[in-house]
């Protein structure tokens, strides 16, 4: 056997020497996976990840004991190869006399005896000895989860959207793989704001998440209106009652005269109520996941589901009107506001027409329709604040705007009336007394007949006329198929279901 202390004056060029040799086909003639029998792994010589595994278990210090299989499917210690390599060579060149202290020299003669090195280090090798290993209960390292790409979506108010039921993680290889996902909370897009949901991750065979790696994801709701869409947050019917209901994506929003006018909202199907705030309510809005509204005079706005209730314009205001991005309605002017930006005021007609006096206020289209102080129906260019008058003389209240078509009560006869708005065609729909109008874009006209203070509806042509309501009845406001009205006298407030026509107390 070869003295160790000949291998202690190997030079660092002549063990290289050796390695580069034995990667010409001698030490690597079996090229199978490698094995650990003490954690009992098996590392694919063909996987990526294994050799990471691999690398990470030969790094951390411990004492594994690693076997490499041959080409006949047994195992050897690459330790006792490597010293069985080195003997081989060591023994020629002893034999051939070459300083071991001299790897010019070392090199030399490997290269000119190719063939006697070769058959020396195969004949040292050929003596290692192999072993049969059971390695049917060996795995195979799992893959980590190193990484979970960014989740960020954007919506609109009331987009349709649910977190997703998997992401994709990066694995320790470098490869990705779809992994099921399970979420904390669910996601909902009915109020507008910035919402970060956390989940973890389902491991499959084979993939482990060591780090406890977990997702997340970034969910902004906009309430960005698209200004060249129509979107009110009203009815111009509902508005000129005082604006007690408003019916958005399925849900009624209104005023509860039974709990003091406060501020409700209950499914358009049924259901129980929900209160949202506390205060009097009045000129109810919604758009874009607020409500807008006003309470004792001044502009507030509220989330949909009852958070972030704010006053967001003090003063006296009167018939708000909310249009795509603008808030109109009657202040110290004929006022507009941009929802986003409360403290910037634009005048719509001019600041010398003072609307203290003014009420009706309904915007459509690019005009503002209003009463002023004299009763006469009026209306304001919104693009350029020309105020011109509807008719001639027209005296009336309860305006409402549908179609180019403005219906209204003739404060001088009580009888309602519709015109175009352009001041043509002025024409009678019903001559007896009439005192709330609201008209729908269904081409039904609900009134209040003066005689017996009861609802009645006819059709836009002032015909078909039929009974409603059968008590004393004020306010008419409809929202999600119901027509909701107080009764003057008890002061209490019902609802009517257009379809079935049964009636019932509001809660």
């Amino acid at each position: 056997m070869v003295n160790k202390k000949i291998f202690i004056g190997f030079s660092k060029f002549a063990m290289a020497a050796i390695i580069a040799f034995s990667v010409s086909g001698v030490a690597h003639a079996a090229t199978g996976d490698i094995i650990n029998t003490t954690n009992k792994k098996i590392y694919k010589v063909t996987s990526s990840n294994d050799i990471k595994s691999l690398i990470a278990d030969l790094k951390d210090g411990g004492n594994d004991i690693f076997l490499i299989e041959d080409s006949n499917a047994k195992y050897y210690n690459p330790n006792d190869k490597l010293v069985a390599q080195s003997v081989g060579v060591a023994t020629i060149l002893k034999a051939a006399s070459v300083d071991f202290k001299n790897p010019v020299a070392i090199k030399t003669y490997i290269i000119t005896h190719a063939v006697a090195a070769t058959n020396a280090v195969k004949l040292a090798t050929d003596k290692v000895v192999t072993q049969t290993v059971d390695t049917t209960s060996y795995t195979a390292p799992k893959l980590l989860v190193s990484s979970v790409g960014a989740i960020n979506i954007t919506k609109n108010v009331d987009d349709a959207y649910t977190l997703p039921t998997t992401v994709t993680a990066t694995l320790s290889d470098g490869t990705t793989k779809n992994l099921a996902a399970i979420w904390y909370d669910e996601a909902s897009t009915q109020v507008a704001g910035v919402y970060t949901f956390t989940g973890t991750l389902t491991m499959v065979d084979g993939v482990v998440n060591t780090n406890n790696i977990t997702i997340t994801a970034k969910l902004t709701v906009n309430s960005v209106i698209n200004v060249d869409t129509n979107i009110r947050g009203n009815t111009s019917g509902n508005i000129t009652n005082d604006g007690l209901a408003a019916e958005y994506n399925g849900w009624i929003y209104y005023a509860n005269e039974n709990d003091s006018g406060k501020l409700y909202k209950i499914n358009a199907t049924g259901g129980t109520s929900q209160k949202l705030s506390n205060n009097v309510t009045s000129s109810i809005n919604v758009v874009g996941g607020w409500i807008y509204y006003l309470s004792s005079g001044e502009l507030y706005k509220i989330r949909i589901d009852g958070t972030d209730d704010t006053n967001i314009g003090a003063g006296t205001i009167k018939f708000v009107n909310v249009i795509n991005r603008n808030i109109y309605y009657c202040g110290q002017y004929l006022d507009v506001q941009s929802i986003g930006d409360v403290n910037t005021n634009q005048h719509v007609g001019g600041n010398s027409h003072y609307s203290d006096n003014y009420y009706g206020l309904i915007v459509t289209g690019d005009y503002v329709y209003f009463i002023d102080a004299q009763n006469l129906l009026n209306k304001a260019s919104i693009i350029d604040g020309t105020v011109s008058p509807v008719g001639t003389n027209i005296k009336a209240s309860y305006i409402n705007v549908i179609d180019n078509w403005i219906y209204y009560i003739n404060l001088d006869n009580k009888k309602i009336y519709k015109i175009n708005t352009d001041g043509s065609n002025n024409t009678c729909l019903f001559s007896g007394f009439a005192e709330g109008l609201n008209v729908t874009a269904d081409a039904w006209v609900y009134y209040i007949n003066s005689d017996d203070r009861n609802i009645y509806r006819m059709n836009t042509s002032g015909t078909g006329i039929e009974q409603v309501s059968y008590n004393a009845s004020s306010q008419i406001n409809i929202a999600g198929g119901w027509l909701y009205y107080v009764n003057p006298v008890t002061k209490v407030e019902y609802r009517i279901n257009l379809s079935s026509k049964s009636t019932e107390k509001v809660t």
